[in-house]
């Protein structure tokens, strides 16, 4: 069961770690980054990664296509741009916040939705940047 469950998690591992690179990355970056997981799995006599490793190898071969990476990159920019509208309205919504508790007068709550706008400003920026990635991957697909 032990061997089971390692060879299910190594799986595991391979698939995420080739999920995580570039959401814009070509079938053929996806092959050279796998067979180079593989040769350094083959390097550590760890076959239980070796095997999930081909595994993952097979299904790019098998439906790694350019309109499948382009259709992914078209869904990550989708993701990105909802998350944005999203931290945005919260933005707006900490903003209102803050307006009303300086109309108030009320300090406390000024400090605390100062720093609430700051945190929701930082969101935005690094959502905006996500989505220009995305974009930028996008083109580079094009």
């Amino acid at each position: 069961m032990q061997k089971t469950l390692t060879a299910l998690s190594m799986t595991l591992i391979a698939l995420l770690a080739i999920n995580a690179a570039s959401a814009a990355e070509t079938c053929a970056e996806k092959r050279d980054a796998i067979e180079k997981q593989m040769s350094y799995a083959r390097q550590h006599n760890n076959s239980s990664q070796l095997a999930g490793l081909q595994k993952a190898l097979d299904e790019v071969k098998t439906y790694c296509t350019p309109e499948s990476v382009r259709d992914d990159a078209r869904q990550e920019i989708t993701r990105a741009e909802k998350k944005l509208a999203d931290k945005k309205q919260d933005l707006r919504e900490a903003e209102d916040d803050l307006n009303q508790a300086v109309s108030r007068g009320n300090s406390s709550k000024i400090k605390k939705y100062r720093e609430k706008v700051a945190e929701k400003k930082q969101d935005v920026e690094k959502l905006n940047r996500q989505l220009n990635q995305a974009n930028h991957d996008f083109k580079r697909l094009n």
